[in-house]
């Protein structure tokens, strides 16, 4: 499970809206389904610290452009046949979703 494709959690608990940026067979529409069940919030008195650094985190320029960058690969490898172009995108992406 990556950051970036499983944010559902986050979102509840920030109590933002969901982003379904990939509506496709393969999206992640079950772990949607859990999210809406999920039972913590940014408003529950040992969670506002959490709340406050995960908000702040969300909105540094690293992980917006590492964000941005993830959906650009999602979008072009929608359409990369097999090879080495497709290999790379593969690859960066992994960067993008584990590297720190």
């Amino acid at each position: 499970m990556t950051f970036f494709s499983n944010t559902y959690l986050l979102d509840k608990f920030l109590e933002k809206d969901f982003l379904d940026f990939d509506k496709n067979e393969s999206s992640n529409w079950e772990f949607k389904s859990l999210a809406e069940d999920f039972k913590y919030s940014m408003n529950d008195p040992e969670f506002i610290d959490f709340a406050t650094w995960v908000s702040e985190k969300l909105q540094t320029r690293i992980f917006l452009d590492k964000a941005t960058r993830f959906v650009e690969i999602k979008q072009l490898l929608k359409k990369e046949p097999v090879g080495i172009k497709r290999t790379k995108l593969v690859n960066e992406l992994y960067l993008v979703s584990y590297e720190l």
